[in-house]
Order: structure tokens, then sequence, then C-alpha cells
């Protein structure tokens, strides 16, 4: 084969590779059955109440991770734990027997806490920690399920 050729070959196969890149996830989105089984084995996480599959590409802002729920539509998690009906001490008290979340704040205004931690896995055993010290308070996970768009 001549070097004419090989360049041709070349080009082409760089061309459709660029062109089968996948487009970035974003919430909301739904994906095919198909573009599900290209993703492969993903981990799992189980929330009490939901299931997640961590997607290995990160948000667009790259400070938290993107999931595919059980109906294969992309959301979103800061890694945020929420707390309300529970006192800030008795928060910081449950919450020290699981992952140290990087950072926590209290909005007295609405007696709200929330939790952040430094990856998705993370804030899930904080999520079951808080749950478990905390049975009187509202616990939840923070999951963007969309995006707004302009209309």
């Amino acid at each position: 084969m001549n070097a004419i050729a090989r360049l041709a070959l070349g080009l082409t196969g760089c061309a459709l590779a660029l062109a089968c890149q996948a487009a970035p996830l974003v919430p909301g989105q739904r994906l095919s059955p198909e573009e599900i089984l290209r993703l492969g084995s993903l981990p799992v996480y189980d929330t009490g109440t939901d299931r997640y599959r961590l997607l290995p590409q990160k948000t667009g802002d790259g400070q938290g991770s993107l999931l595919l729920d059980e109906r294969g539509v992309v959301a979103a998690s800061r890694h945020e734990v929420i707390v309300t009906q529970a006192a800030e001490d008795q928060v910081l008290a449950a919450a020290g027997k699981g992952p140290r979340p990087e950072s926590v704040q209290y909005f007295a205004p609405t007696d709200i806490i929330v939790l952040r931690y430094g990856d998705f896995a993370q804030a899930i055993e904080g999520l079951k920690a808080l749950r478990a010290g905390l049975p009187g308070a509202m616990v939840r996970l923070a999951i963007q399920q969309n995006v707004k768009r302009p209309s």
C-alpha cells in the first residue's frame, strides 16, 4: 500500500473516531438501551429508595458526578446530603459515625443542614449514617434530575 493510500485511510479512521465520540451527557437526558449497554458495567449505589449507576463522566463544572437512574435518565449529584427536622449538634454527632464531610452548612432561618462529601460513594455512606443516627429527621441525597433550559 502506498503512502498516500495509508494517509487517506488514517485520516478516514480519525474522522470516524471523532464522529463516534459520545456527546457530553446532561441531567435529564434519557439514554437508549443500546447506549446503556455500551457503557458496560457501572458501580451501583442504593439510597434506600432509589438505585443509581455512577457514570464515568463528571458534571460539566467538574464538581459532581453524573448518575444513571433506573429509568435510564441521567442525573447529577454534587455529593450533598440535606438534613431537616434535626438540631445542628445532633446532625454533627450522627455525621461523625460516617465518612467525614468536606463541608457542613447550616441555614438557620430554615433549619436546613447541607453536608457535602468528597465523592458519590462517601455521600451514600454519609446518607446511611445520618439516617441511622437521626431516625426522626428528614435526610435525603440531593439529586438533580433535569436541566433548566432557556425558553
